[in-house]
């Protein structure tokens, strides 16, 4: 406004000008906000700290880490090509009415959608592990590592739900609260006094399915994967159980050096194979190489 002032700007355009100042302004704050940069840089310098202060972690909480910086990652592509949308919507609605009612529709759509899924793919799993953890003696430790993880999810949730261009809120009014305590692992007598991984092992020979064994058991798919990881390293199940002989030998060809860290095996078969696989992979690998020496 100064510098219109001082070009001898008619009076009578200052509000015009004001009210273009206030819409880039708002475009910049608006299209700031939707963004998973800060929680993913959150969730690698949290995982770069706990391997410095605890070299033994969990192989449970390996693969929720790798999980959640998974689903961040890709929420973050999501919301790249969200913000060019935006953009485009600033450009080509001119009507400020118009405009907050496309910025209400996207941006609403967008929120409902990123917060579906951390639901699903970031708390559920998560909550769940970490009620795992407190029922056990020792590890609560762990529980309370996991639930730093939780609390910056809810954070970057609550910060979404607080998005608006102009006192206008965009989240859709349908979204509740995320499930977290209510979450719990169902027990069952008949398993009174087994190891977690013995339970696994007798639903998983019951069902021969990992889905129906997660949902037995009240556990995410991780978790149950990282039993039968276990169970496979004890030569209590085969790894020809979950991977066919034919899909071994083209794993086995394709990647050169299986002691590399999975993700960056992940990478570099463009994400062909879980991380199960591989580590049952890796497993397979190491049995026959042991089997070799003893002969």
């Amino acid at each position: 406004i100064v510098a219109y002032s001082q070009n001898n700007a008619p009076a009578n355009e200052l509000t015009t000008i004001l009210e273009k100042e206030k819409r880039v302004f708002g475009q910049q704050k608006l299209i700031s906000k939707f963004e998973f940069e800060q929680l993913r840089n959150f969730t690698v310098s949290w995982y770069y700290k706990l391997e410095r202060k605890s070299p033994d972690i969990p192989q449970d909480i390996k693969d929720g880490y790798y999980r959640h910086l998974t689903t961040v990652n890709e929420l973050e592509k999501l919301m790249m090509t969200f913000r060019k949308e935006l953009n485009g919507i600033f450009s080509n609605q001119t009507a400020e009415s118009l405009l907050i009612a496309d910025l209400i529709d996207r941006g609403g759509k967008a929120i409902k959608y990123s917060i579906n899924r951390m639901n699903k793919e970031l708390f559920i799993p998560s909550i769940l592990l970490m009620n795992e953890y407190n029922k056990k003696g020792k590890g609560k430790k762990w529980g309370k590592v996991i639930n730093e993880l939780i609390e910056a999810s809810l954070n970057k949730r609550d910060q979404l739900l607080k998005i608006a261009y102009r006192s206008h809120r965009l989240h859709p009014e349908d979204i509740g609260r995320p499930i977290t305590a209510d979450l719990d692992i169902p027990s069952k007598s008949e398993y009174n006094g087994k190891q977690s991984i013995e339970i696994t092992l007798d639903i998983y020979l019951k069902t021969k399915n990992i889905e129906q064994t997660s949902k037995e058991r009240g556990l995410v798919n991780s978790t149950i994967e990282s039993h039968l990881t276990k169970l496979v390293e004890e030569n209590k199940l085969s790894v020809s159980e979950f991977i066919s002989e034919e899909k071994l030998n083209e794993m086995t060809s394709q990647i050169p050096d299986f002691e590399l860290p999975l993700s960056e095996i992940r990478i570099a078969t463009q994400n062909q194979y879980s991380y199960f696989e591989i580590k049952l992979a890796r497993i397979f690998l190491k049995q026959q190489n042991v089997t070799t020496n003893e002969n």
